[in-house]
């Protein structure tokens, strides 16, 4: 027999199960580590040229961490190949089986491959067509960007559930054929073991789904005058992208029908649009100059608050609070703000946790097995990454604490935060093709990705070119109809466990959005006080069981200072005096206001040369990235240069703002002290028409009081035009 010969019937020969196993491991493990290899690879060159900065530090402090990451992410791509191997294995030895056919080492060389190639096609259409945006963090060319937006325009998700359940159903019906075969060859004794065994399996299942059902069982009503609280927020919302606000598309139905039965504000504004200064002013009920917040980059890693805050104010009534979030709620973990239960995104202004979620983001295949509760406990960067939210995640995880607040029947302070409706503004399937335009093929397909932030925040790019208005908003909207879809899910939750006639429910944000509108072609938020302030108003929603079947809409001037406010005293609870709002209890009742309203808000850090863009003489800062620098190498924690810390606070502009008017204040360079620019918002909400020269009166009046506001911060005073440190030492702003 010739050696050809003698090979080809070895082939043919029996392969034993157990080789037969470790072939299918090893030809599995040989794809998935050849993908790991491509996309680690990618990974550093990408690095390397978008954030060379950032790669300074990683490689001459964070090494070691970095390598670590990636030996983590080598053994998930182990375990994924293990996985697929004894599935591949499972698949070739039912068929084999069922046909009475050997398993051979030729079907076991080509049939594992297949098998395998086969599931991550399968999973790569599915992740084209439901989450793009997986995908979309390694295929950021306009090619790789216009092949997932066109698998997605061509496979249809029915399709993908017609293939899924099909395929599923042959794989079950093989298993079963196998198992039944192999079956009728075991001794008698050993079938009877197999039997009782199964037997008892639905006795266990039925026990598990009784569990369930008892844990989901409704509570009983209290009526001891404590209502529970939950907020339900989405970062960056904007009211006037809400029905019932008025907006025309179809963005928020739960939301409105919650409206048509509560209070609705329309005019609710924040002291600053940056989310930890906004989630420190709703929590202590301060401004920023007063709770020390004013920026989102602190140097402290966790921030103590000495002042009273919601939460402990709540406590001491009895109340358990809890606050969930995926990436964008991670700023509730920075300060100490009193929560119970935080279970939030990972810290994102942190070297280690960026070199986290870049390397979890670089590899599309960890991620898309890893999109489950197992993997974020495995891969916590997953769960706070701006490129891929995960509303769902958080929805099951405030499920699971109502029903656990249900069952002990104690008052809870519940805060849900949402990241979707932040930039990138990263859906899955259906929201982000929901409202897009038909044809579109343009960069910002599935988002808004921007491939180099270190080159948008540089002082020479304009970073409004990166985006097309008219699509990002067609990507927000839907990333709003996406909220709403989970809060939905919530409400139903909270009737379900016999919860609603017991909560006060309130819907909001930390700050609202610029989607470069026409008046001041701004983005993103806290960058400005210019045009109609879209980032510094918010929506404001509270259905409250007295109140219910009697809507009203407030449109009184009110800020987020009131809310602490408001729920202490909702709940019968004294307001410290460190409190710098007032209740709205009397605007809820319907009672009238004795005094008009007015607002004051300061804007953000800027994060790049835009102010100088505007004009020479406004007093400007070098660009974000050149301010940041790792405060605490032992965690990695990033913080702005002290060297630029009074400067970011004295830039800033600031506004008063009235039911008739706005005054806008923006400090200039040394030699030309400040500009002051009066808008009519009757005549012109918009905010275009400096109408300064034509009232003086008004003019004079609301500087002082606008400087009245900003004197009362306590560590600066008044210098000319400027508001600056008040003692040379110290860091504090």
């Amino acid at each position: 027999m010739s050696t050809l010969e003698a090979s080809s019937t070895r082939s043919q020969q029996p392969y034993g199960w157990l080789r037969a196993l470790l072939g299918s491991v090893g030809m599995a493990e040989a794809i998935v580590l050849a993908i790991y290899g491509l996309c680690t690879a990618r990974l550093v060159i990408r690095a390397r040229t978008a954030a060379p900065k950032t790669m300074e530090e990683i490689t001459g402090r964070f090494l070691p961490y970095a390598v670590m990451e990636s030996a983590l992410i080598l053994v998930g791509y182990v375990v994924i190949g293990l996985a697929m191997g004894v599935f591949a294995w499972l698949m070739l030895w039912s068929l084999c089986s069922t046909l009475g056919r050997p398993m051979t080492r030729r079907l076991v060389r080509w049939g594992a491959p297949a098998v395998v190639l086969t599931v991550l096609l399968l999973k790569a259409v599915s992740s084209a067509v439901i989450t793009p945006r997986i995908l979309e963090n390694v295929c950021r060319t306009s090619f790789g960007i216009w092949l997932i937006g066109a698998t997605g325009d061509v496979v249809r998700p029915w399709m993908l559930t017609t293939v899924q359940a099909v395929g599923l159903t042959f794989m079950c019906l093989l298993v079963v054929a196998g198992v039944a075969r192999s079956f009728r060859r075991l001794q008698r004794h050993v079938r009877l073991t197999v039997i009782a065994l199964a037997a008892v399996l639905p006795i266990l299942i039925a026990g598990l789904g009784l569990i369930g059902v008892l844990e989901r069982l409704p509570a009983e009503p209290r009526n001891d005058g404590r209502p529970n609280i939950l907020i339900l927020a989405s970062d960056g919302l904007r009211p006037d992208h809400l029905g019932a606000y008025g907006y025309a598309r179809p963005t928020s139905p739960n939301l409105d029908r919650l409206s048509r039965d509560g209070i609705r504000f329309e005019n609710v504004y924040v002291p600053q649009a940056r989310t930890l200064p906004s989630l420190t002013t709703i929590m202590t009920g301060t401004y920023p100059h007063t709770h020390g917040q004013r920026y989102t980059w602190p140097r402290e890693r966790h921030i103590k608050l000495p002042l009273p805050t919601l939460c402990r104010e709540l406590k001491n009534k009895g109340y358990e609070s809890y606050v969930l979030s995926d990436w964008a709620g991670g700023d509730f973990a920075k300060a100490d703000f009193g929560f119970d239960v935080v279970e939030v995104g990972e810290e994102a202004w942190n070297i280690r946790t960026w070199i986290e979620q870049e390397a979890c983001r670089g590899h599309p295949l960890l991620v898309a097995f890893g999109d489950n509760p197992l993997g974020f406990s495995l891969y916590p960067g997953m769960r706070g990454m701006p490129v891929t939210p995960t509303p769902q995640s958080v929805t099951q995880t405030a499920v699971n604490c109502l029903e656990d607040a249900a069952r002990r029947r104690q008052p809870f302070f519940m805060v849900v935060f949402y990241s979707e409706t932040h930039l990138p503004y990263s859906t899955s399937y259906p929201y982000y093709r929901m409202f897009s335009q038909p044809g579109y093929e343009g960069p910002h397909k599935l988002s808004v990705n921007i491939d180099s932030y270190e080159r948008v925040a540089s002082a020479g790019v304009d970073a409004g070119t990166f985006f097309d208005p008219v699509q990002a908003t067609a990507l927000y909207d839907g990333a709003v109809r996406s909220f709403d879809d989970q809060a939905g899910e919530i409400l139903d939750s909270v009737r379900e466990l016999n919860l609603w006639d017991d909560t006060v429910i309130m819907v909001m944000s930390d700050h609202g959005e610029d989607l470069l509108d026409a008046e001041d072609r701004s983005w993103g938020h806290g960058r400005f006080l210019f045009g109609d302030d879209y980032d510094s108003r918010i929506p404001l929603i509270i259905s409250d069981p007295q109140w219910r079947g009697r809507p009203r809409i407030v449109s009184e001037l009110t800020s987020t200072l009131d809310l602490m406010p408001t729920l202490l005293d909702r709940v019968g609870a004294a307001v410290p005096p460190t409190c710098e709002g007032e209740s709205l209890m009397g605007l809820i009742r319907g009672e009238r206001q004795e005094r008009p309203r007015e607002v004051f808000a300061e804007s953000g850090v800027l994060l790049c040369g835009d102010m100088q863009a505007r004009g020479a003489q406004y007093l400007s800062y070098p660009p974000l990235v050149d301010m940041l620098e790792v405060t605490e190498p032992d965690t990695g924690q990033v913080g702005i240069k002290s060297e630029y810390l009074d400067l970011l606070v004295t830039a800033r502009q600031r506004m008063i703002r009235t039911p008739e008017w706005k005054l806008l204040y923006t400090p200039l360079t040394e030699h030309h002290g400040a500009e002051y620019q009066l808008y009519d918002l009757k005549a012109d909400p918009q905010c275009r028409r400096d109408v300064a020269a034509q009232h003086p009166d008004v003019l004079t009046d609301l500087k002082a009081r606008l400087w009245q506001w900003m004197e009362r911060d306590p560590v600066r005073s008044r210098q000319g035009d400027h508001i600056v440190r008040r003692h040379a030492e110290g860091t504090s702003l």
